[in-house]
Order: C-alpha cells, then sequence, then structure tokens
C-alpha cells in the first residue's frame, strides 16, 4: 500500500549507457503509476539492520503521505 519499490543495484548489471537508461525508463514509468523506488548495494547491507531500518522509515512516511496521517 506505501508503493515502494526496492532494487538490489550493482556496477555489473546497471552501469553503462544502454543499461541505465533502461533503469531510468522503467522508474519513470513506475513514477507515473505511483511507485517511489530505491536502490540498495552491498555496503547497505552492512549492517542489515541499517538497511530495514531505512527502509521501514521509507515505508512509514509514504503511508503516512497516502493516508493524510502521521505514520506512526
Amino acid at each position: 500500500d506505501a508503493r515502494v519499490g526496492l532494487e538490489f543495484h550493482s556496477d555489473q548489471w546497471h552501469y553503462g549507457p544502454r543499461r541505465g537508461r533502461k533503469d531510468r525508463r522503467r522508474d519513470l514509468a513506475a513514477g507515473r503509476l505511483g511507485w517511489e523506488l530505491h536502490y540498495l548495494d552491498r555496503a547497505d547491507h552492512d549492517p542489515p539492520g541499517d538497511a530495514l531500518a531505512a527502509v521501514l522509515d521509507i515505508v512509514r512516511l509514504r503511508r503516512a503521505l497516502f493516508s493524510g496521517g502521521t505514520g506512526a
């Protein structure tokens, strides 16, 4: 219900003009449907609890925006 998308990013699969263009097109299409996309890489998982806390904060904020509440 928060419309938050997560993707694990790496230079191996997401670097370069063609790959970057494909990612941007997908991101724009998702945004037009109300989705907010976020990218994590290996460094964001060290420690894993930090990545989880950040994602949960984003979800709470998005829910608050959609419901008009505080998200608490």
